[in-house]
């Protein structure tokens, strides 16, 4: 369920994209209740935390673990092995569904996607380089390279994407809502994300075994929120 989610074909496209908006994605049976740790609020969300007073947190079941630390006001809606999501204290996970909220997602495992509506969809990079290498090179989105980046001990790149003016994908008939398919989950990470009008990515690109992990930090008004939300991006370190 992401605000950037892109299905297989046409006939669900955007049904499903809208539906399903956020760094999310495996149907992961609820965990149990403990006297300690309460429950994920997001069926979905396996160990997540829900709502966060100010402080630093350690993942449970996301691979490689993660230590962030948060502000007033967040929500973690999923921990699972290889999806997990933040919320802002202006957005929900319900915004998150319905492509209108921010987020930060962090996904163990992606490779890029190429630019269709009907084909299936395969990765066709999956090291930070092929990846933004893909990205830049697609005339329908606005890609600002920040170049190299160290987040929690691992290496890679930062990019900045927005949809071009008229650029995208128009597979439902509507001119007003383009989409430029970027990247798709590789085990254990499970998604299939789309630049949509609006939006404003920053996608950190971290060398993680012999694949990406991607750290996504979306924001839904015009990247006014990025720098803010990349503070929290910086702040988390990876387990060795």
């Amino acid at each position: 369920m992401s605000r950037t989610q892109f299905r297989h074909a046409s006939a669900v496209l955007v049904g499903a994209l809208i539906a399903a908006l956020a760094g999310c994605a495996s149907p992961a049976p609820p965990p149990e209740a403990s006297p300690s740790v309460p429950a994920c609020p997001n069926p979905h969300g396996g160990s997540c935390l829900g709502p966060l007073d100010p402080g630093t947190y350690t993942t449970q079941r996301f691979t490689p673990g993660i230590t962030y630390e948060v502000p007033e006001g967040w929500a973690n809606f999923e921990d699972l092995p290889g999806n997990f999501l933040l919320v802002p204290p202006t957005g929900s996970l319900e915004g998150v569904d319905a492509g209108t909220s921010d987020y930060i997602g962090i996904y163990t495992s992606i490779a890029a996607l190429e630019l269709s509506c009907t084909a299936a969809l395969a990765g066709t990079g999956r090291t930070p380089d092929e990846i933004a290498a893909r990205l830049a090179a697609e005339p329908a989105l606005v890609v600002s390279d920040g170049g190299a980046v160290e987040v929690g001990g691992l290496d890679g790149r930062v990019l900045d994407l927005t949809l071009a003016a008229g650029g995208g994908l128009n597979c439902d008939g509507r001119e007003d809502f383009r989409i430029v398919p970027l990247f798709i989950g590789q085990p254990p990470s499970e998604l299939e994300h789309a630049m949509i009008p609006g939006l404003t990515m920053r996608l950190y690109l971290l060398a993680y075994g012999d694949g990406t992990l991607a750290i996504e930090v979306d924001d839904a008004e015009g990247g006014a929120n990025l720098s803010e939300y990349s503070e929290i991006a910086d702040s988390i370190r990876f387990a060795d």
